[in-house]
């Protein structure tokens, strides 16, 4: 689903006061500051709905579109989005990889090592994990640029580039995931 302006052209030529974003007295501003008449995706957007109240035009629609139509027709990378899907996709491993034994091993190991509790060990192999993962993918773009020999890429480039094809992976590790824990819980009430 997506909420868009029904026609662009109203906002851009009748509407001054910008309710859509500013809010007023039949709602609240917009909360991740999403102008109707300039959206073209999804990412801000959390469909909390007040454009709906707000638009003193009934210029607000509810669409149906394709699942990943965003970044299909999005041309503009952005290094915030290209680090969020980084560090999702290392969240969405790094707990994958805490419900394994050799996880509890490496716990029990810095506990007795560093003579701390569960939850102190547990953080900093956590931090320890998604920053190895972190920096996995980045000797992973690091090498990517230096097998190009002869082409001047940017190396920052690169970066925000790669990361949007791990999206599809993350999120969906993610839902696999998830999915499990549902099925579980549903097997154990079943019984």
């Amino acid at each position: 689903m997506e909420i868009r302006a029904k026609d662009k052209e109203i906002c851009r030529l009748d509407c001054r006061t910008k309710d859509c974003l500013l809010g007023n007295e039949n709602g609240y501003a917009c909360p991740t500051w999403q102008y109707l008449g300039t959206m073209e995706k999804n990412t801000y957007c959390i469909s909390c709905a007040e454009c709906f109240r707000t638009c003193p035009r009934d210029n607000v629609a509810l669409n149906l579109r394709f699942f990943g139509q965003d970044r299909v027709k999005t041309v503009q990378t952005r290094p915030d989005e290209a680090a969020m899907i980084i560090v999702m996709l290392a969240m969405t491993t790094f707990h994958g990889i805490t419900m394994t034994p050799q996880w509890f091993d490496v716990i029990d190991g810095l506990r007795s090592t560093l003579k701390v509790g569960y939850l102190p060990a547990f953080t900093l192999g956590m931090f320890v994990m998604i920053g190895a993962l972190m920096a996995f993918y980045g000797v992973f773009v690091w090498l990517s640029k230096t097998m190009a020999r002869g082409r001047s890429l940017n190396l920052r480039k690169l970066d925000i580039n790669y990361s949007y094809a791990f999206l599809p992976i993350a999120l969906f590790y993610h839902f696999a995931h998830n999915s499990m824990h549902f099925s579980w819980r549903q097997e154990a009430l079943s019984r």
